[in-house]
């Protein structure tokens, strides 16, 4: 919200896409089959060195303040501008998040082309488990550019931005970055500003939400905290799926000089959302519609907590450098009963199957990293050194008792299923040892090289050292009783990427990039374990997958606010490990695969009314020489489209269209493709107050999002829901 006096009747002011930009943040890519008109040029930022004839900067209007127009990584390992950054890169930010309705990370990325979420893999109930480019990204979610490899669930109350960087990313983000990283930038303490931002919402399925936000300085100290709790009878639309979320986040920063900082933040999310794994399929046609949820509101449960603090020191030298440090220690919770739902011939209906986890990860992570600017030959050099080191444990247990006999957890009628039928067992959630530790300890150099106005270069180099011990594997096949070995894994790799940027116009950047990742054996210890039921136990000596991602492009600057871009990329994967479908089981066995496609962007302001953003994927995947020829639960095509315009400096309205195209569930079930469409209106009350509608699928349609891979069951979208949010500031 803006804090400047409140408007008058008849007064020139600015309009509401200057209070809140409705371009998606800046995500690069490449078209080099297209000629690029110069006629329309305008300015584009290029570093310059020391003796070089000095482009002028490009200046984007309302950047720091707020606005969905991003110029900078949210990640301190970045060192160059977006717009010099050879990577395609989505930067949503928490006013497009909050302007579109939504509340979640799994919000945000069901809706980001090139990126999608599995259906209850690895164990866990459905929810943050996205596949970028075709390949898993579990492990490579990042907070405040820190991994944070539990699979969990993550709120949208507390962050700033959410960072998606597409193609290999190890040199940033160290091992399991195949297809891309996912960044949350959380909210922190801001030294010289004072707001209380607050929203109440409500909505359609007994949805009441409401947030706070609340930033108070105190001479050279700063507080802030963040509040949110939300309730729901059917979240989504879908009946009987209740909804129960808890948060808080708080953080001071002071300056002890103009050149020192210390921040230091806690953060504590509770989540009882009912889980939901989606509707059943018969013969390959799904079952109910998109308010349909299958699950028994006395089984079903899914608790998630999360209890994170951090400590960051940064510190400018005499030179201009920054050096910076932060300490991090999570702890992650999730325990959780969930419905996979199963027709069956033999009885008649479907069949509310009860998945389970209980887990548990601590994590402590520190960075150090030093980053500044260094002239030598003639050329600049942008760098960042640092190291980074982990430990992380995750603690196993189990949820006992789910299985009761058929004809209990039985729905009979498939499109109508009894959520609150009578279900006999009793659950007894077991305590929880460990599965094992997880060491890293990582090296990594970046440099941005520019040679003139019009050329730069990138380099990247990261060393890790990968250790896992006490690692507990169970070895015994699919319904036979558990047999345990203890296994370890050592490994040491190299990744890195090499990127060139070269501006033809001012407003025309043309790059091409090589990027690589490696993701040992035992990533996931706990979570999923990549590992050879025949196999016993001891040293895992495998080399880890390898990818290698290819990129090209270019993007475009028709005026100082608006970024087109298009990319042409292919990943290849070596000593990839199989998945069997008949087992549910992966190997270690020595495949490849390999995905290519092309990625068109927009993002930004067309005029100073009119904001759009989204992009076009196409993925075309074969694996195996050929063998296989699609990615389960990857659509070939999907198209993301937001857009807003002020119809009068008060007035804003907006609208969404989602496309997700045909995926697989198996080699012999398909999912259909599906359209989402969602409209938004707001209101400016005046400069403190307004009042906002979202209708999330307007036409009410059947949304599939993926299939699991056993082709049992689809994930659904959303029902059509309607909310009224209102929001104030002080």
């Amino acid at each position: 919200m803006n804090r400047n006096t409140p408007l008058e009747d008849g007064d020139t002011a600015p309009t509401a896409t200057a209070r809140h930009r409705q371009g998606v943040a800046t995500t690069l890519g490449l078209l080099p089959t297209i000629a690029l008109s110069t006629a329309f040029a305008t300015p584009v930022h290029a570093q310059s060195t020391s003796d070089a004839l000095e482009l002028d900067p490009i200046v984007v209007q309302g950047m720091e303040d707020e606005g969905y127009v991003v110029t900078q990584s949210n990640n301190r390992k970045s060192t160059a501008p977006l717009s010099d950054t050879p990577q395609t890169i989505n930067v949503i930010t928490k006013e497009e998040i909050e302007d579109r309705g939504l509340t979640s990370v799994q919000d945000v990325l069901r809706t980001t082309p090139g990126v999608t979420l599995q259906a209850g893999e690895g164990g866990v109930a459905y929810g943050t488990s996205p596949v970028i480019r075709g390949y898993d990204s579990n492990s490579a979610i990042t907070v405040d550019g820190m991994r944070n490899s539990s699979r969990t669930s993550y709120e949208a109350f507390n962050l700033e931005s959410i960072q998606i960087n597409k193609g290999a990313s190890g040199t940033t983000a160290g091992r399991s970055a195949s297809g891309g990283t996912i960044n949350l930038e959380t909210k922190k303490a801001l030294i010289g500003q004072d707001f209380t931002d607050t929203s109440l919402t409500a909505g359609s399925g007994g949805l009441y939400r409401g947030t706070a936000d609340i930033n108070q300085t105190y001479g050279d100290t700063a507080l802030r905290f963040n509040l949110m709790r939300q309730t729901a009878d059917d979240l989504d639309g879908r009946e009987n799926k209740t909804s129960d979320r808890k948060g808080f986040a708080a953080s001071v920063a002071h300056a002890f000089s103009s050149s020192t900082t210390l921040t230091a933040g806690l953060y504590y999310y509770e989540m009882h959302d009912m889980p939901d794994y989606g509707n059943a399929i018969l013969d390959g046609t799904i079952l109910g519609d998109n308010s349909t949820w299958y699950g028994l509101s006395n089984r079903d449960f899914r608790d998630n907590e999360t209890r994170s603090g951090y400590l960051t020191l940064d510190h400018t030298l005499g030179n201009g450098w920054q050096w910076t440090s932060t300490l991090r220690a999570a702890k992650d919770l999730a325990v959780y009963v969930a419905t996979a739902p199963e027709y069956s011939d033999t009885y008649g209906g479907v069949l509310a199957n009860a998945k389970s986890g209980n887990r548990e990860t601590k994590t402590i992570s520190f960075n150090s990293q030093l980053s500044g600017t260094k002239n030598w030959g003639g050329v600049q050099h942008d760098l960042a050194f640092g190291v980074d080191l982990s430990r992380e444990e995750t603690f196993k247990g189990s949820v006992d008792g789910t299985t009761s006999n058929t004809t209990s957890t039985l729905f009979q009628d498939p499109d109508h299923p009894d959520n609150g039928m009578a279900w006999n067992g009793v659950l007894d959630i077991t305590d929880r040892e460990s599965e094992g530790v997880t060491k890293t300890t990582a090296l990594y150099l970046m440099d941005t090289m520019t040679i003139s106005p019009k050329l730069e270069f990138s380099a990247g180099l990261r060393l890790d050292i990968f250790d896992v011990s006490g690692a507990r594997v169970n070895t015994a096949g699919r319904g036979e009783e558990a047999a345990y070995v203890d296994i370890s894994e050592h490994q040491e790799f190299v990744n890195g990427n090499v990127g060139i940027v070269y501006h033809p116009t001012e407003s025309v950047s043309l790059y091409g990039n090589i990027a690589s990742s490696a993701d040992p054996a035992l990533d996931n210890v706990g979570i999923q374990t990549d590992y050879d039921s025949d196999a016993g136990g001891g040293d895992i000596n495998v080399d880890p997958e390898r990818t290698y991602t290819y990129e090209v492009g270019a993007k475009w600057m028709p005026n100082p606010d608006l970024l087109l871009g298009a990319a042409l990329y292919r990943v290849e994967k070596e000593n990839e490990r199989a998945y069997d479908e008949t087992t549910d089981e992966y190997y270690l066995a020595a495949k490849s695969s390999r995905s290519q496609g092309v990625e068109l962007t927009f993002s930004g302001m067309i005029n100073e009314r009119w904001s759009i953003s989204g992009g076009y994927t196409y993925i075309d995947y074969s694996a195996d020489g050929g063998e296989t020829d699609y990615v389960n639960g990857v659509p070939e095509h999907a198209f993301s489209l937001w857009t807003s315009y002020d119809v009068t400096p008060r007035w804003t309205v907006g609208g969404g269209a989602y496309y997700t195209g045909t995926t697989h569930a198996t080699s012999t079930v398909k999912i259909p493709d599906s359209w989402q469409i969602d409209v938004m209106a707001r209101y400016e009350i005046d400069d403190s107050t307004s009042a906002q509608v979202n209708i999330t699928n307007l036409f009410d349609e059947d949304i599939y999002e993926t299939g699991y891979r056993n082709g049992r069951f689809v994930n659904m979208g959303s029902a059509r829901t309607v909310s009224l949010t209102l929001n104030k500031s002080f």
